[in-house]
């Protein structure tokens, strides 16, 4: 199980984050937030917030539908390694 995560950035509401991180990591649009709270965290070595949601009635954005092969394929970095 990964979770979804990220940061809130300056003048965005928790939900919206929510909806924005989703979009940028699965590639998913989802319909319904539902909140689960609010909890304090040392998440990356820094004191914050954390506000968790569940999604629901999510599906993947049109543009990126045709790429998805696999759970969790969309979430993965894709890197050009080289050597030197």
């Amino acid at each position: 199980l990964a979770v979804v995560g990220g940061f809130i950035e300056h003048g965005e509401l928790p939900e919206e984050a929510a909806a924005r991180e989703v979009a940028e990591e699965m590639k998913l649009v989802c319909g319904e937030f539902t909140p689960l709270g609010k909890f304090r965290t040392d998440v990356n070595r820094g004191m914050g917030w954390v506000h968790p949601f569940l999604a629901r009635e999510c599906r993947a954005l049109p543009s990126q539908a045709p790429r998805l092969r696999a759970v969790g394929d969309a979430d993965q970095e894709r890197q050009d390694l080289k050597t030197m």
